[in-house]
């Protein structure tokens, strides 16, 4: 990544926007990797767990540190205007089959 902007915030308040920020600057699948980063932690952890882990890091060192924490989708589309995305479940630790 030839521009790899840092994180910067001042605080919880500002880290989701500092975040969204940057967002424009990167190619579409690195945008989408980022997001899916930031909202799978505020959605864990609220404001705080994102400016505790992202705060601080460049994009490259979030996906390399986060690399396998959001599985690609399966698929996604829209039904009746509302839009989801299907992933994979984790393997499940009881059946290493």
């Amino acid at each position: 990544m030839n521009d790899d902007p840092m994180i910067e915030a001042s605080g919880p308040a500002s880290i989701v926007g500092a975040i969204n920020s940057v967002c424009p600057r990167l190619e579409p699948l690195i945008r989408r990797r980022l997001n899916a980063i930031k909202l799978s932690i505020l959605a864990e952890e609220g404001k705080d767990g994102v400016y505790a882990k992202l705060n601080g890091k460049t994009v490259s060192q979030i996906l390399e540190l986060y690399e396998n924490f959001v599985r690609p989708p399966l698929d996604g589309g829209s039904l009746r205007d509302i839009r989801y995305t299907l992933y994979d479940s984790p393997p499940d630790e009881n059946n290493r089959g």
